[in-house]
């Protein structure tokens, strides 16, 4: 239909309205055939719905409704945790990358950095320059296992292979 008013037709059949709408409809339809003849079309069909009674779902029927309802319900809160799943893999997946093209960027830039660390792991840990002396209250600690009995040993003494 054509006519402008045609849109509010439904609404105003429903009750749906207000009162200076619904005037300005009922003038409209009683100028203008084409709506009136809706508005009439719009009556009989509510009309013919309302004469057959609503359809009665046995207690099996119903039951089997709300679990497909359920179920229906439960597909799409899974597909929206799938898809969210998805968005942070691809985030782990991109940093990860990223952080390994960076790290090897800095390694590659920095070659007299790489040899200064190198050296730097091939000198003696800082804590090997303290000494250690056993006294009689250390001695008097659980030494019966072979990490704390090299702790608990002089520095000169320790052996680097037994932890």
């Amino acid at each position: 239909m054509s006519c402008p008013m045609s849109q509010l037709l439904s609404a105003y059949h429903d009750g749906e309205l207000d009162s200076a709408e619904r005037a300005q409809v009922e003038r409209h339809a009683a100028a203008c055939p084409a709506c009136a003849a809706e508005l009439a079309e719009l009556a009989s069909l509510s009309r013919l719905v309302g004469e057959y009674p609503p359809p009665r779902l046995s207690q099996i029927a119903l039951h089997r409704l709300h679990d497909r309802t359920d179920m229906v319900m439960r597909a799409g809160v899974l597909r929206v945790a799938r898809v969210l799943q998805a968005a942070a893999a691809c985030v782990v997946v991109a940093s990860t990358l990223m952080l390994m093209r960076t790290s090897s960027a800095n390694s590659s830039n920095s070659g007299q950095e790489a040899t200064a660390q190198e050296t730097a792991v091939e000198a003696a840990p800082p804590w090997l320059d303290v000494a250690v002396t056993a006294s009689a209250e250390t001695q008097s600690l659980d030494a019966t296992t072979p990490a704390a009995a090299w702790y608990l040993a002089d520095v000169s003494s320790r052996s680097e292979d037994v932890p």
